[in-house]
């Protein structure tokens, strides 16, 4: 057999693969909701990927073998089969896999698994019979892949025009994400957390770079909910329990100020606040559910972790907070210095609210804060008494800002270039900086306190002031400055003072997660119904419960933080066992922690 042959030979092993590879598929396509055009570009997509897919593993694990002899003997027919077994072994672990959990395979999981024994994972002996005859049924399906294929090289049977059609249909999967990304159809953007190993094209940065799209204009696009994805949020239709008097809810108001740590709460860096808290709800032991901005907000509001982002994205479906208080005819604000188009607020948390304030003016932080105030002002004055819920965003602390003349009682005090600082830097002028940025920002929060006063509108309004992460100066002396670096209570604790009508004053030091405010808000405010799981994975404030875990995201890596250690899956989806301060820890234990995290990271897929 020539070079091309065994090439060619390649090829048919390939497309003979493609009907396990379409049975399998069916343990990943949509079960209900679905229309003909998405099935039509589902399989497609499987088609065209798994097909792919067997021919680069052929050519890198099947062809090297074969190019040895000019014959191919009953060993390498036997090497061809088990290799190609394994493969489908793979397809068929994460098709169950994703079926039952909606995940795919990942290193974490397999380490879990191997690891943690009975304890996460109990087979039965019916379960062990049908994993034995399937990957039988497995190898006999391999072995006639590969005798076939030869058969038909050898019969100079053409395997081109299946080749193409199989590309085609892959280009074609491709071309229909293409179009859904540049005219924001959610419907349709909901293929890649599906298959696996399946990453779609966009050209929605090539629309924009020659001038056929602008960014405004994927700004201003209406976003419209798509019943079609995958994101089962809510996991049932939120039901509410008729209020006396919907006209005498409270008002709403949470003020969030970005990079604000939990140990800045003092007497001295934050006298206002401070001294605001003693007569509200104070949580001392309250973590953000990520330690960058977008993972902070997306915890705060929607209540659950933000390994949820790209389904909540695809999905066009709004934090659930958001909508009720839509329907409890709640006038609904934002204040945010930073824009909210990045990250991408406006199709997410705040996604089909389309006439809400995106972006401040101003050249600069303290002037872009300044602004949050004055407009938030005006809607004070125009709302015609309408009960509001206002969400206030101030930017001046993660930039170090503050104006020239505002006070610096924190000396000395510079600013320094994050590229230039080591594990032996003194942290001493930079934490001062910042220290007195804070300050500012706690003039700001007094400056909206006071608003609630100038308008009588105190009494009747449930004040939250908290922030979405925090920040740090290597107290850990291990180089990690700033935030979204780690998972240690630097990066990840921040204050929460909640004060709210009727419910007086308190200390409390339960874990509190990010989580928990939309679960306190929906319940205690909104009257929803519905068991807590159905839209949070948070806790009511007002009752909580000691916790074994909390989940905590950056961009990159999730965190299962435990009382005496955090568990990492970084982007690779291995775990990694850190102590609360970042070392190495001895306790690698692979416990039910680790396995309820992981479920918790996919219960809200539809499926699972």
């Amino acid at each position: 057999m020539t070079f091309l042959q065994k090439f060619i030979n390649m090829l048919w092993l390939s497309v003979l693969s493609i009907p396990i590879a379409v049975i399998y598929s069916n343990y990943y396509a949509f079960q209900d909701n679905s229309f003909l055009f998405l099935d039509v570009s589902f399989y497609s997509a499987a088609i065209g990927l798994f097909f792919l897919l067997i021919f680069l593993y052929s050519l890198i694990t099947i062809l090297p073998v074969w190019l040895f002899s000019k014959s191919i003997g009953y060993l390498r027919i036997a090497y061809a089969s088990l290799i190609l077994a394994i493969a489908f072994i793979v397809l068929s672990v994460d098709a169950h896999t994703f079926h039952l959990y909606r995940f795919h395979l990942s290193i974490a999981m397999m380490d879990l698994f191997w690891h943690g024994g009975s304890e996460i994972l109990e087979v039965s002996a019916d379960m062990m019979l049908s994993i034995v005859l399937e990957i039988i049924g497995i190898f006999i399906y391999s072995v006639a892949v590969v005798l076939f294929s030869i058969y038909l090289t050898n019969k100079k049977v053409k395997v081109r025009k299946y080749a193409i059609l199989a590309t085609l249909l892959y280009v074609f999967a491709n071309g229909v994400n293409c179009y859904a990304k540049a005219v924001n159809n959610h419907s349709l953007m909901v293929l890649s957390g599906r298959l696996p190993l399946y990453y779609p094209l966009s050209v929605n940065r090539a629309l924009r770079k020659y001038g056929i799209i602008s960014e405004e204009d994927i700004r201003n696009r209406e976003i419209k909910q798509s019943s079609n994805g995958t994101f089962n949020y809510p996991l049932h239709e939120l039901k509410y329990k008729a209020l006396p008097n919907e006209d005498e809810l409270p008002n709403i108001l949470i003020i969030a100020v970005d990079s604000l740590r939990y140990d800045m709460l003092d007497s001295e860096t934050m006298p206002n606040t401070f001294e605001y808290a003693k007569d509200a709800w104070q949580f001392n032991n309250y973590f953000s559910g990520g330690n960058c901005t977008r993972d902070g907000v997306f915890s705060l509001f929607y209540g659950l972790p933000t390994t949820y982002w790209l389904q909540a994205r695809n999905s066009g479906i709004p934090a659930a907070m958001l909508s009720v208080l839509r329907e409890r005819k709640y006038l609904i604000e934002t204040f945010a210095s930073a824009s909210l188009y990045t990250p991408a607020f406006n199709e997410t948390v705040f996604t089909t609210f389309n006439n809400l304030r995106f972006r401040s003016r101003g050249n600069d932080a303290v002037q872009r804060d300044e602004a949050c105030i004055e407009d938030f002002e005006k809607m004070l004055q125009k709302r015609n008494s309408q009960k509001f819920f206002s969400f206030i965003f101030f930017d001046n602390v993660h930039g170090f800002n503050l104006p020239k003349d505002a006070p610096h009682p924190f000396k000395p005090c510079t600013s320094v270039n994050y590229m230039n600082l080591k594990n032996d830097s003194d942290p001493t002028e930079f934490f001062n900086l910042y220290k007195n940025a804070v300050l500012y920002a706690d003039s700001n929060i007094k400056k909206v306190l006071d608003l609630l006063d100038k308008y009588n509108i105190g009494d009747n309004t449930i004040v939250i002031i908290t922030a979405d992460h925090g920040q740090e100066f290597n107290e850990n002396k291990l180089n990690f400055w700033g935030h979204n670096g780690n998972f240690t209570k630097y990066q990840t604790q921040v204050p929460l003072i909640v004060k709210w009508p009727g419910k007086g004053s308190k200390v409390v030091d339960e874990l509190a997660v990010s989580y928990d405010i939309s679960t306190t808000i929906m319940q205690e405010v909104l009257g929803v119904e519905n068991p807590t799981e159905d839209y949070s994975v948070g806790q009511n404030l007002f009752r909580l419960k000691p916790r074994p875990f909390f989940l905590s995201s950056s961009y990159l890596e999730t965190g299962i933080i435990e009382k005496d250690r955090i568990i990492l899956i970084d982007s690779l989806n291995t775990l990694h066992f850190k102590d609360l301060n970042y070392r190495n820890s001895g306790n690698t234990k692979r416990d039910k922690n680790i396995f309820d995290a992981l479920m918790l990271m996919n219960k809200y897929t539809k499926g699972s």
